[in-house]
């Protein structure tokens, strides 16, 4: 699946300041190139993720009892500085699961909303469940966080010189030695699927991902290998997406005063 983003070319308008008031009219038809650098640093710690699973329903049926989390084929996360929250627009029956740091002992926190997604501005809601461990949301393991991800290309030259470029969209294939990054990017893209072993081997096996840009949104694709395609209902044999929206301006209100 390849996505183009089109830069449309900018018809630039100037009136000139003459006796005979003519409108002078340029066309400037340049497009502006995209980096992988300038897609990587649009976002950091603050963002919505909405991210989309392609199984079939068969493959579904077959793979989530093996899963180590109860996972939906969509949800929408919001992720701050100091908190994250998962949720599928179903109010209090759908996904309702939320992680916040604590900044006076350093650990993170797992809490849900009473009445879920619908009660996200409102105070006194949420529920603190659990005491997990003494790591930042950002940067847990378990987590594919943008900003671990962000982090690991960036650091890495012959990493950031293995994506190839078309248009604006940027692909890295995978090789062998990747299972850490293939990880954070499942972790990322499809997010509490945790790829089972099922009769001795993973469920999936991916072959690479794309980065790309639309308006100010960031996307990501994952890809299945060939082998795995009838497991799929997407074409090309993508396994999951993840649009990355609302940068900088993603707040969960309700969790504000627990971050104290």
């Amino acid at each position: 699946m390849k996505i183009k983003v089109f830069v449309t070319p900018i018809i630039l308008t100037l009136f000139a300041s003459s006796l005979i008031s003519v409108p002078i009219v340029r066309a400037i038809n340049a497009e502006t190139p995209i980096s992988l650098d300038d897609i990587l640093n649009r976002a950091d710690k603050n963002y919505t993720r909405t991210s989309n699973m392609f199984f079939t329903s068969s493959a579904y049926e077959e793979v989530a009892p093996y899963n180590k989390f109860e996972f939906t084929q969509s949800r929408v996360t919001l992720w701050t500085e100091d908190a994250l929250y998962m949720h599928n627009n179903a109010g209090v029956n759908g996904v309702n699961s939320g992680y916040l740091n604590n900044s006076v002992d350093g650990y993170m926190y797992h809490y849900t909303i009473l009445g879920g997604i619908d009660n996200i501005n409102e105070r006194e809601v949420v529920k603190i469940d659990r005491k997990d461990y003494l790591v930042d949301i950002h940067e847990y393991e378990e987590f594919g966080t943008f900003h671990k991800i962000k982090n690991l290309i960036l650091n890495d030259e012959s990493l950031k010189d293995r994506f190839l470029q078309e248009d604006n969209t940027f692909t890295l294939t995978f090789e062998e030695g990747d299972e850490h990054l293939i990880e954070q990017f499942m972790f990322f893209i499809a997010p509490v699927y945790t790829n089972p072993s099922i009769d001795g081997s993973a469920y999936l096996s991916f072959e690479k991902v794309s980065l790309t840009l639309s308006g100010e949104n960031i996307n990501m694709y994952l890809y299945a290998s060939e082998e795995d395609r009838d497991k799929l209902s997407s074409s090309d044999h993508l396994f999951a997406s993840a649009t990355i929206s609302n940068i900088d301006n993603t707040s969960i209100p309700c969790v504000d005063d627990y971050l104290f």
